[in-house]
């Protein structure tokens, strides 16, 4: 069973990058696959920044660097072929047509306007749109609507402007849409957006989800959460569908770990003991091999169990605002501001400290930092010129043409018996650190590029003898394949590519 999780929030301004890292772990904690945004603020010079926190499709609607502007965000893993991009209203309406699991989904990003006599004339170019659209697509139209259809369940007060409420009913009526999460919770008051503002609280369930009535038997759970980010809630909705695909066998490890202090104590110890279990194999190549597969299922369980401790924390903090809210709200229970923003201080928190790995990391935070010339381009220039370098050449049957190779190098410098005999000695593990540390960080070298430079480097201390110690016995005769940063073993020769 496949599932499409789709998401909507208004984001509140998104110019900030620390604030599109706490987003993107957010997607990440609910496993989202499609996210409408809402008031991104987004304008042409800042378009290209969102690829450098973002590495999926990305469909942008600007505004101003004040108001408004919309986003429609497709995840990286999601195998989606896009059909058309429509920007209808610029910063207000966007549409992407896409194809998900043999299905063409019309998804429909709305940011209605605050102004009410606006919002109509706004819902009559939506209409205008949804006459458009084809019949055999699953429409899925969400964002914040700036209104609601029912104020007694949707509203702690009165519909300001019943004109475009009204407008909006119609076109849920005329196209056979359906509320999916109000569907759901039929009686339930639970909101998305909260002010409060001289001792008067303001709510209402301004943000949610209309899809065609037609795929109600493929909507599964809807819910609605906040951010501790912006003062709008997330709206979720899933649909499953019947899919045959299947997981990637690959893995890589993962170098957000290495940010988490957690896991750096227990591989310690996990390490430890390990190493213990050297007597239990005939070779220690082979203890080598099999510690890959075991430092792998290490990893894995260390993140499954550290990702569920983390959903059930924030969905505890969930609960804890709902239940503030709801203290303001219906009994109007004074002193509780304070708590709600210690609340959501909390809850950002949270998103910030698993997002901080992600935003050190990052190369660039915008594309104005690329401007200048880099050490990438130099290396790249440098590794260009040593592919275009003879290093040899071949007969027609594939021999090498050693003579004159010979010749080439005939009248060039040679090294002396000193470091001749340098080259010659035992590798040291002394030599073997240095070679490490002088290797580039962020890179993964090797044929697969599963253990990068930065997890030798972090664990050093720790598997750095190890490592020696199985250098030295391929270096005797126990030639087997196993990963050596940057190291390449041939006939019994360990050349370090620095």
């Amino acid at each position: 069973m496949g599932v499409l999780r789709v998401g909507s929030l208004n984001v509140n301004g998104f110019r900030d990058r620390v604030k599109q890292s706490l987003f993107a772990e957010l997607l990440s904690l609910k496993q989202l696959h499609v996210c409408f945004l809402q008031e991104t603020h987004s304008t042409d010079d800042m378009a290209a920044d969102y690829g450098l926190w973002w590495k999926g499709d990305c469909f942008l609607s600007h505004g101003t660097n004040l108001s408004l502007g919309v986003a429609v965000l497709l995840a990286p893993s999601l195998k989606a072929a896009i059909l058309s991009k429509s920007e209808v209203v610029p910063g207000h309406l966007l549409v992407v047509r896409a194809s998900v699991f043999e299905h063409t989904f019309t998804f429909i990003n709305v940011y209605a306007p605050n102004r009410g006599p606006d919002r109509v004339d706004f819902f009559s170019t939506l209409n205008q749109i949804l006459q458009s659209v084809s019949s055999g697509d699953t429409v899925v139209m969400g964002g914040d609507w700036n209104c609601t259809l029912d104020f007694v369940h949707d509203r702690n007060g009165e519909e300001p402007h019943p004109q475009s409420a009204a407008a909006l009913s119609g076109i849920v009526s005329a196209f056979n849409l359906i509320d999916v999460w109000r569907e759901e919770h039929p009686q339930v008051k639970q909101y998305t957006w909260v002010e409060v503002s001289e001792g008067r609280v303001s709510a209402a369930r301004l943000d949610r989800f209309y899809v065609s009535c037609s795929v109600r038997h493929r909507t599964g759970q809807s819910g609605i959460s906040p951010t501790g980010f912006s003062d709008h809630h997330l709206c979720t909705v899933d649909f499953l569908f019947v899919t045959h695909a299947r997981k990637g066998c690959v893995w890589y490890f993962n170098r957000k770990l290495l940010q988490d202090k957690a896991f750096c104590e227990s591989f310690k110890v996990f390490w430890h003991e390990w190493v213990s279990r050297k007597g239990e194999f005939e070779t220690l190549i082979q203890w080598w091999e099999v510690g890959k597969s075991q430092i792998r299922t290490f990893c894995q369980d260390f993140t499954s169990y550290s990702t569920a401790t983390l959903r059930t924390a924030i969905r505890a903090l969930e609960l804890d605002i709902a239940r503030i809210y709801d203290l303001l709200i219906n009994q109007s229970a004074s002193g509780l501001q304070t708590d709600l923003a210690s609340k959501q201080k909390e809850l950002a928190a949270i998103l910030h400290e698993k997002a901080k790995g992600a935003f050190v990391r990052s190369r660039y935070l915008s594309m104005n930092d690329m401007d200048a010339p880099t050490g990438f381009f130099f290396d790249l220039e440098r590794s260009m010129a040593g592919h275009q370098a003879l290093v040899s050449l071949r007969k027609v049957d594939g021999s090498l043409w050693i003579s004159l190779v010979v010749k080439h190098w005939s009248g060039h410098p040679q090294l002396d018996q000193g470091r001749s005999q340098a080259l010659d000695a035992a590798l040291s593990f002394e030599e073997v650190t240095v070679a490490v540390f002088q290797l580039n960080s962020g890179r993964a070298p090797g044929i697969d590029g599963r253990w990068p430079v930065d997890f030798f480097k972090a664990f050093w201390g720790v598997i750095g003898e190890d490592l020696f110690s199985v250098l030295q016995a391929s270096l005797h005769g126990q030639i087997q394949s196993f990963f050596v940063m940057g190291q390449a073993i041939v006939h019994r020769c360990l050349l370090f590519n620095q």
